[in-house]
């Protein structure tokens, strides 16, 4: 078919627009085993299962944050039932992007500007001609301004959006069986089992083992040696945290991470932030400057204490103490991914070991 086949290629791939899903306990499609990008927005959990993603990449999704109608398009007088019809409920738009060569995942509020309309994102094809192309991944672009976005950092490189970047949401790698006993009330997206055995989908490497290495990010290695950073394996997952404003960037292996207790605190450009890990691979980086205050934390159990005693849970929020209610936020850039790929984005990044 004209424009599918590999010699001529469509510019823009389709990405998963508002798949379905289903809770957890109908989730029969699930294996224990298989990974999953766990996305929170709120209250509210999401799994996308690894083996779809694997042929999208990206996905235009809409969380139902309330079950109670926030108004209705008819009022009762059009209804003729006294009644009002057509409810609509508060949602938020939400865009995921999963890079399957470096077990990459984010998730963001496709909301660049406070006067911006959410955009709608979709692949588009790598050329050398663009002003911007991603190099250890994928590029994205919005359909309403063709600006180029990292699908990882979430900031923008080209186009009438350039500079921009979008609210990161927590979105974490993981298993499916470790994600639902977690949240037992998330959903996850539906699809059938013909998924599992498309070529592109076996033909993956493990995503989550530190040995496994994506043939993209070889390709990098061949034609680009200048850029390849060779101080760690290309294959190994850290977690990494850019500034854009200073250039800075740090990253620390999970391994390290692990070995520090699943907590990490430094400073990005001048900024404190902490690393924080929850079971094996859920890490998030948080911003740890809170009204002014730089807070310090030790790592207990599954659980993080500040100076004053105060209990936070690993995705910062203060759950006991002076700061009770309160949460931290995320680093814009800041994600897990393969170093292979996190190192293209993020040149001479400080390791933590």
């Amino acid at each position: 078919m004209s424009g599918f086949s590999p010699a001529e290629k469509r510019p823009w791939f389709l990405p998963l627009n508002n798949p379905p899903v289903v809770p957890a306990a109908r989730a029969s499609h699930m294996r224990d085993d298989d990974p999953v990008v766990g996305v929170l927005v709120g209250d509210h959990a999401r799994a996308y299962p690894w083996w779809i993603l694997a042929n999208y990449h990206l996905v235009n999704d809409t969380f139902l944050t309330s079950e109670d109608p926030g108004g209705y398009l008819w009022p009762e007088s059009m209804t003729g039932t006294g009644e009002p019809g057509y409810p609509w409920f508060p949602m938020i738009p939400v865009v995921v992007s999963l890079c399957e060569a470096c077990s990459g995942a984010a998730a963001f509020v496709p909301i660049p500007t406070d006067e911006a309309k959410p955009l709608t994102f979709t692949l588009v094809e790598k050329t050398t001609s663009s002003s911007y192309r991603a190099l250890g991944t994928f590029t994205i672009a919005d359909l309403e301004t063709q600006s180029r976005w990292h699908p990882l950092t979430g900031y923008a490189h080209s186009g009438p959006f350039t500079g921009a970047h979008l609210q990161r949401l927590p979105a974490f790698v993981d298993h499916w069986g470790a994600w639902a006993r977690d949240h037992p009330s998330t959903t996850v997206v539906l699809a059938g089992d013909e998924m599992r055995t498309r070529p592109h989908v076996i033909a993956l490497p493990g995503v989550l083992e530190p040995a496994a290495a994506h043939s993209s990010l070889r390709e990098v290695r061949l034609h680009r040696p200048e850029l390849v950073d060779h101080r760690l394996p290309a294959a190994e997952l850290v977690l990494g945290a850019g500034d854009v404003d200073t250039g800075a960037a740090v990253a620390v292996t999970l391994a390290a991470l692990r070995r520090h207790g699943g907590a990490v605190q430094t400073e990005l450009g001048g900024r404190p932030i902490l690393f924080s890990l929850s079971g094996d691979y859920r890490g998030v980086i948080l911003d740890r400057d809170l009204d002014g205050t730089r807070l310090e934390f030790r790592s207990r159990s599954d659980a993080l204490v500040d100076r004053d005693g105060g209990i936070w849970d690993r995705l910062g929020t203060c759950r006991s103490g002076l700061h009770v209610g309160r949460q931290l936020t995320l680093v814009p850039d800041g994600y897990l991914s393969k170093w292979g790929e996190w190192s293209l984005a993020h040149p001479n990044a400080e390791i933590i070991g």
